[in-house]
């Protein structure tokens, strides 16, 4: 059965093409599968299919939607593949030239979905019967080059290092301040290593962000080291325009900019342990501090000890302090013992 090699030029999907799961290791091949087999032709111009270059193909259900089933490599053009699927069904295939060598399908790859597609969106399926399928003939050209953004990610700092449990996280949205649902994300085990964003419709404008997860858990928390595209430390990232040769936006970051939470608010202008606000901490105010440490009070009786996170040690040395050397000299009293302000301009 041979695929032709047909074009209608004029289609594009504005969706995004589910293929990290093109990179998953597929099962073992299973002597109760069913076979899909037949021969791949490449006649692109970007060098001889070889072991350093060879074909991948790969085959899934539900257009590639949970990743492959099982992917085959094949190191000489019209080589022959074998794959295994595990019922009869309808399938999809997707093949493409591995140039980087990694096994996966990256920005400035020739590719093509079955019957000469796109997107997994649009790929035609193959229909398997219980008996499989033999002789399935296919074949591409450079006529789609995928699409996205790439690069190298490079974490320069000293609080921790890249690894399978600590990867390094590159983020891309589709808007400028990042606040939205991410459109995709690559996950680098490798220090300076490459990671891929794929999008075949070659129209969007991606903002990057990329960070060290220190916690292994997919997200930028506290404490974790980051740059926001090209190098900033916070929004709007500069716009990057995905293309089929978008292969050098690349990350180098070190520990300047950190993610911070969000720092409870300290009550403007206080003096801690001044919980009477008239700008001094007097014998009586330091015991009421005191009972509050030992549970024996609420905060609530001396609220100007919220300032240093509650009632601790830190806050009744910084009252004791202010108790014997008054309180800071930017904060004076206002009326009669009841309120005070910051001795600073506001503009």
């Amino acid at each position: 059965m041979d695929e032709t090699l047909a074009h209608n030029g004029t289609r594009r999907i504005r969706t995004a093409l589910l293929l990290g799961g093109l990179a998953l290791a597929a099962a073992p091949h299973d002597v109760r599968a069913i076979p899909v087999a037949g021969t791949v032709h490449y006649t692109g111009t970007q060098g001889s299919v070889s072991p350093t270059q060879p074909i991948q193909i790969h085959i899934a259900a539900d257009h590639f939607k949970e990743g492959k089933l099982d992917g085959a490599t094949i190191t000489v053009d019209r080589g022959a593949y074998l794959l295994d699927v595990p019922a009869a069904g309808d399938y999809f295939l997707v093949y493409f030239l591995d140039v980087i060598n990694d096994g996966a399908l990256n920005v400035g790859e020739p590719y093509q979905f079955y019957f000469n597609e796109f997107s997994a969106a649009n790929a035609d399926p193959v229909s398997v019967p219980s008996s499989g399928v033999s002789g399935l003939k296919v074949g591409f050209d450079d006529h789609y080059i995928m699409s996205g953004v790439a690069g190298t990610v490079t974490y320069t700092g000293t609080l921790g290092s890249v690894s399978e449990q600590t990867p390094l996280i590159v983020v891309a949205h589709t808007d400028s301040v990042m606040l939205g649902t991410p459109f995709g994300r690559a996950r680098v085990v490798r220090n300076g290593g490459r990671y891929d964003i794929l999008d075949p419709s070659e129209s969007q404008t991606f903002y990057l962000i990329a960070f060290l997860d220190l916690n292994g858990d997919g997200s930028r928390d506290a404490a974790e080291p980051y740059a926001i595209y090209p190098d900033k430390g916070k929004a709007p990232a500069d716009p990057v325009m995905i293309g089929p040769t978008q292969t050098g936006i690349d990350f180098v970051f070190g520990d300047e900019h950190l993610a911070h939470p969000t720092p409870t608010p300290t009550p403007p202008a206080s003096c801690i342990g001044d919980c009477d606000t008239d700008m001094q901490v007097s014998v009586d105010e330091l015991l009421i501090l005191l009972r509050i440490a030992l549970g024996q009070a609420v905060t609530s009786a001396c609220a100007p000890a919220a300032g240093a996170g509650g009632v601790g040690v830190d806050a009744i040395l910084t009252a004791v302090e202010q108790a014997l050397n008054a309180c800071p000299p930017n904060i004076r009293a206002i009326g009669p013992r009841r309120r005070a302000v910051a001795d600073t301009k506001v503009c």
